[in-house]
């Protein structure tokens, strides 16, 4: 990568000498379209700045010395050439008022035409430039840019978002009359160039890049460790065979399994739930008190299941009213998934609860999954006793199995894991 950086730099010195060799009066034009260039497509701050260095360096080096520099006349009497419009110079007393002069020499009206001549340019150039981008080359340009630049917080990742919306949004006419207009960001600029220009249409795919995006840096910015699903024992072998598979996938594949919930008050037979960082634990704990003699596994699963399948984020339960009455796409949204860090009306602050940054406010906020979760992505299993530990270690080769008695870890209250500072 460094390489073709130095070699990009390379061929914008040569440019310059070529010109400077060929049309010495195209010279400062190049230049401009070359600054033109590198604000508009060069979204890494370090980049822009070396680029401009390397372009008005070379520029300050090969430049010939008439070509827009104001030279100051010679004061000497003997040089001073009279035009029709001034009276000759006469040496003598008054001599010393005429220094002045030279504010009146021609060539300053030429430099000023010189330089708006190439600023007029310079528009033109940067018109064509963005007219000259095709959709395909346009989309991959940016997500090129947002791998080298990232997001570096919160605030940066959030404000790019609001520009990628509406960069990719219908035009503001269908926009509910009074939205705030956040800042403008190089990206969102650069964006919404191209969607003026008609070169970029609504596209699902880089809106799907840019969840994405957001995600992995929520997740990086919240230390998410894992998301978690707890199973029967007896499911173990068909999800370390076929993946973590909603009940209606299952059914239709006859794969055979053992129901968690029979009811699925939430409605979603066609997903996979998960929490953060801890199970439901109300739930959990029913269910095992339901049955005493059931074993049960609490799977670990690698957080980047949030983007590589596809999944709605829940607040609270998925069969809370407040949840089941959203439109899966709200759902789906990077919103969706910080909505269920806020504090909430009607709950407990996260500061009394002692929540960590990775913790849902609402212990029973939940993700829906919807694609297959495979095997590969179940990272460790917990199991209450040895028994169970031992009898299905098998199934986790090269894993960590870890072992919490009942009623503790992640068999546990989070919220007792979390006054004592573990779990």
């Amino acid at each position: 990568m460094i390489g073709g950086i130095f070699g990009f730099q390379a061929l914008i010195i040569l440019t310059i000498l070529v010109t400077r060799l060929i049309a010495k009066g195209k010279l400062l034009l190049l230049c401009g379209a070359w600054t033109v260039f590198t604000l508009v497509m060069v979204f890494a701050t370090p980049l822009i700045l070396l680029q401009l260095l390397v372009i008005w360096g070379t520029y300050s080096l090969v430049a010939p010395k008439e070509s827009g520099v104001v030279q100051p006349p010679d004061t000497a009497p003997t040089r001073r050439v009279p035009s029709p419009s001034s009276p000759p110079f006469l040496p003598g007393p008054t001599s010393k008022a005429t220094p002045a002069e030279p504010t009146k020499t021609v060539s300053a009206p030429h430099r000023t035409e010189k330089v708006e001549a190439a600023a007029r340019a310079c528009e033109e150039d940067s018109n064509r430039l963005v007219q000259a981008v095709k959709p395909g080359r346009a989309v991959q340009q940016t997500v090129d840019a947002v791998e080298r630049e990232g997001f570096r917080d919160f605030a940066e990742g959030q404000a790019e978002a609001v520009n990628i919306r509406q960069a990719v949004a219908p035009p503001a006419s269908d926009r509910p009359a009074g939205s705030a207009q956040p800042p403008e960001t190089r990206m969102g600029k650069a964006l919404r160039l191209l969607k003026e220009k008609g070169e970029l249409a609504p596209d699902p795919k880089l809106e799907a890049y840019f969840r994405e995006r957001l995600l992995q840096t929520r997740v990086s910015q919240r230390s998410l460790p894992f998301l978690v699903h707890f199973t029967r024992v007896e499911n173990l072998p068909s999800i370390m065979c076929h993946g973590l598979r909603s009940i209606s996938a299952m059914q239709s594949e006859k794969i055979a399994f053992r129901w968690n919930d029979e009811q699925r008050l939430d409605g979603h037979e066609d997903a996979v739930s998960l929490s953060i960082a801890h199970p439901n634990d109300k739930l959990f704990y029913r269910w095992r008190m339901s049955n005493p003699q059931q074993g049960w596994a609490v799977l670990l699963l690698d957080p980047s299941v949030l983007w590589t399948c596809a999944s709605a984020f829940c607040a609270h339960n998925a069969a809370d009213r407040r949840i089941s009455r959203q439109e899966r796409t709200a759902l789906s949204s990077v919103a969706a998934f910080d909505a269920m860090f806020a504090d909430q009306d009607g709950q407990t602050s996260r500061s009394t609860q002692n929540l960590r940054l990775c913790d849902p406010t609402d212990v029973q906020a939940e993700i829906l999954v919807f694609d297959p979760i495979p095997a590969a992505l179940v990272s460790s299993a917990i199991f209450s006793d040895h028994t169970n530990l031992t009898q299905w270690r098998d199934l986790f080769p090269g894993r960590d199995l870890q072992l919490h008695a009942d009623r503790t870890g992640l068999f546990g209250l989070r919220s007792a894991a979390r006054a004592k500072g573990k779990g």
